[in-house]
């Protein structure tokens, strides 16, 4: 009993440890970190590290596939109504705060890089370890608050990092909410992808791809 409660904490705990350590491994003098920001724009091994957590906990623990929620679930109209409510939302932040920061509303194609890693690769990695696993093991509060902690270490200012969390752990809520009450994470998987499409589809700065990252010690 004690070995179930610990062992998603020791999961997660291990999970960002692994992430903290890969950023700071290095190629050459280069993080790897940096060196993936240079050549692809994103810090893959991330979520990478996230979708390996899941298959180790598939094959060594056990973890059946189907209880990771990887189906469309059993839709209500309380949940289609909490899909659109967070999409307009959500999205609404999104655009308003990529249009204060800018002074107008600017809307580009970031890239394709950008779409793979913000639209697919993210929302896979991400739903599948915290609203497939961690949500069945330790429920939504915990989650979400979980979530939107880890949130908190990505790259800004205080202001920012404060603001990130707080963002991440609200729709963290509404993401475990659709979890709880479907019982698949498909269509979360897309609400996902389209918020942070539509975040870098309204920021400018996220055509500026750098041929040569200028911030080594930065992490992601």
């Amino acid at each position: 009993m004690l070995w179930n409660v610990v062992k998603p904490w020791i999961v997660v705990v291990s999970l960002m440890l692994a992430i903290w350590a890969g950023n700071r491994l290095h190629i050459g003098k280069v993080r790897l970190s940096s060196w993936q920001r240079q050549h692809w724009r994103w810090p893959y091994s991330n979520p990478f590290l996230h979708a390996s957590a899941v298959c180790f906990l598939v094959l060594i623990h056990q973890t059946a596939i189907r209880d990771l929620g990887l189906n469309w679930g059993h839709w209500t109209t309380g949940s289609a109504s909490v899909i659109f409510g967070t999409a307009v939302l959500f999205g609404g932040v999104v655009v308003a705060t990529n249009s204060s920061t800018q002074k107008k509303l600017q809307v580009h194609f970031p890239g394709w890089s950008t779409i793979l890693f913000q639209g697919l690769w993210v929302p896979v990695a991400e739903e599948l370890f915290w609203r497939g696993y961690f949500q069945a093991q330790v429920g939504l509060w915990l989650t979400a608050l979980v979530f939107g902690i880890v949130h908190a270490s990505n790259p800004g200012t205080l202001a920012s990092r404060v603001g990130g969390a707080l963002y991440a752990g609200v729709l963290g809520l509404s993401f475990g909410y659709l979890r709880w009450s479907s019982g698949g994470i498909i269509a979360i998987i897309l609400l996902h992808s389209f918020l942070n499409v539509l975040n870098h589809v309204t920021d400018k700065n996220s055509k500026l791809a750098p041929t040569r990252y200028s911030a080594p010690n930065a992490v992601p």
